[in-house]
């Protein structure tokens, strides 16, 4: 099923101040998805994440907006996704 997913988020507050420096990508392997991202005071904006699909989250955008992959009903094949952000180096 399509139900195992984390709902609408942003960075910890602990990981926002890398915001604004770093872009955040994440690969798309496998089941294609519908993703939304929506303006913290604004309406979401749909798109579909298909197999090797590359999104880009440029900086500040995790402290402006809440991104999720929607719960859906539907049985779903696999999708696994790659996400690439910057580790520096501190805390946990």
């Amino acid at each position: 099923m399509g139900d195992l997913v984390p709902g609408q988020h942003r960075l910890a507050r602990r990981q926002r101040t890398i915001d604004g420096i770093y872009a955040i990508a994440s690969l798309s392997l496998g089941s294609c998805r519908k993703f939304q991202i929506k303006p913290r005071n604004g309406k979401p904006t749909d798109f579909w994440l298909e197999h090797g699909s590359l999104l880009v989250m440029h900086p500040g955008c995790q402290s402006t907006h809440l991104h999720q992959v929607p719960k859906t009903n539907k049985v779903v094949s696999t999708r696994i996704n790659l996400t690439f952000r910057p580790h520096t180096g501190g805390g946990r």
